[in-house]
């Protein structure tokens, strides 16, 4: 499972800064959430200029996927228990009783 091996400093540098996604491994590229951009603006009109782009990335909820994936494949961990209780006892003596009375 590539999920829980997926570490920040694959995708970006030291200084913050998101590496190219030709150079992310393919962990990152299928279980990425989400990418967002916007190029941020100053001033207004014909006087408006680009100063940024802000980037916004949404990690994957590891955890969340892990119980999916756990679920899917039947991982003991994740079954759910189901207790049912049956009082056999008393249902034999009904059924005796029942018998009896026919």
């Amino acid at each position: 499972v590539e999920i829980d091996q997926m570490d920040v400093l694959d995708i970006m540098t030291d200084d913050m800064s998101i590496r190219p996604v030709s150079d992310w491994p393919a962990s990152w590229r299928r279980y990425l959430s989400g990418f967002d951009l916007a190029d941020m603006f100053e001033g207004r009109g014909e006087d408006r200029e680009m100063v940024g782009i802000l980037k916004k990335i949404k990690w994957p909820d590891k955890v969340k996927n892990l119980e999916l994936l756990g679920k899917h494949i039947s991982v003991q961990a994740f079954r759910e228990q189901v207790k049912t209780e049956h009082d056999v006892v008393g249902t034999l003596s009904d059924l005796m009783d029942e018998l009896s009375s026919k």
